[in-house]
């Protein structure tokens, strides 16, 4: 009787794991973007994801993107628009949140002996 109980959790545990890899590979995304304005690039990073991207839409429409993105996660899709621009995101649990780089930041060097 025990064996049967120890083979049911080990399916049970193969079939819970194929549906996260199969959620996964879902979650995917393809796009070809030329020259497209960054706000509308991160709109259709967000639709394609799943998961809320946060940003300005005065401070990143300035900005315009090139990017081939074949098989990427949300994450590295974000990380491709954002080459080349002063921007960085960070990733929360619900939700991408788009900020500026910190410019002012201060390079000390630290010497002794």
């Amino acid at each position: 009787m025990k064996e049967k109980r120890d083979n049911r959790g080990w399916a049970i545990i193969l079939i819970l794991l194929t549906l996260v890899l199969n959620t996964q590979a879902q979650n995917l995304i393809n796009l070809e973007l030329k020259n497209k304005p960054l706000p509308a690039a991160l709109k259709l990073i967000e639709r394609e994801g799943g998961k809320n991207v946060i940003f300005s839409v005065t401070e990143t429409e300035k900005h315009s993107v090139t990017a081939n993105i074949q098989q990427k996660t949300q994450a590295e899709a974000i990380s491709m628009v954002l080459q080349g621009t002063p921007f960085i995101y960070k990733e929360r649990t619900d939700y991408f949140a788009i900020q500026k780089k910190d410019t002012h930041t201060k390079v000390i060097e630290i010497r002794g002996r």
